[in-house]
């Protein structure tokens, strides 16, 4: 289906692609593996429940689905992008499993996210675990190079956490964060930097505002 892979921005498409493609009624953006293990589109709701226990045709998913964060501009405008998805076996982020292992994250592959601006490549720089409750403390500021330094410093200081310092991000880059979780009471966290200089811009994906964020998962 040529259509469909310009509209995706690749080169093909898996039946699997192409249901997901038609049944995306709004997809935000398009996440994969830079080796291909991870394929998925990339959603967003009125609040941060709703594709948590839901899949893409609306019906229910104890594995849910990949989504933006609900307060996020759909143009991925902003410095910061949060994601998140189910690392459960059958979940879509299911291979971002044991990222807290010893020597995951400089082995892993890179992501890339196609977004309306253009296409990111992504790698991993820390992964952190936090509790389920804390909505606040995990999220990085970017208002100041301060401000971001303290954000590191509290990455840092997660029990558990791993960082890579030489793939520390500087203030202005672009970061995702991906929150995942095996159920609605384990919960992760994963920075990425997106890496500059290669971007892609493509065509073909719904631009809007931003959208009112009813709750949080």
């Amino acid at each position: 289906n040529k259509k469909a892979c310009e509209f995706f921005g690749m080169e093909s498409l898996s039946n699997t692609n192409l249901i997901q493609a038609h049944y995306a009624e709004v997809t935000m953006a398009w996440l994969r593996t830079e080796d291909g293990a991870m394929n998925h589109p990339v959603f967003q709701a009125k609040d941060n429940k709703y594709y948590m226990k839901r899949n893409m045709i609306h019906r229910a998913s104890s594995d849910g689905e990949i989504f933006l964060d609900c307060a996020s501009d759909q143009n991925f405008t902003e410095d910061v992008w949060y994601l998140y998805g189910s690392t459960s076996n059958e979940g879509p982020l299911s291979n971002l499993q044991n990222m807290l292992g010893e020597g995951v994250l400089e082995s892993h592959p890179g992501l890339i996210l196609m977004t309306p601006d253009g296409n990111y490549t992504a790698e991993f720089f820390a992964a952190y675990p936090t509790n389920v409750g804390d909505e606040t403390s995990w999220r990085i500021d970017t208002t100041s190079p301060e401000t971001f330094a303290a954000s590191m410093d509290t990455i840092r200081g997660f029990e558990g956490a791993v960082m890579l310092e030489e793939r520390l991000p500087a203030h202005g880059e672009k970061l995702l964060v991906l929150n995942t979780h095996v159920n609605t009471k384990l919960r992760r966290r994963e920075g990425l930097r997106p890496v500059r200089g290669n971007r892609v811009p493509r065509t073909g994906f719904q631009s809007g505002g931003q959208r009112p964020c009813a709750g949080r998962s």
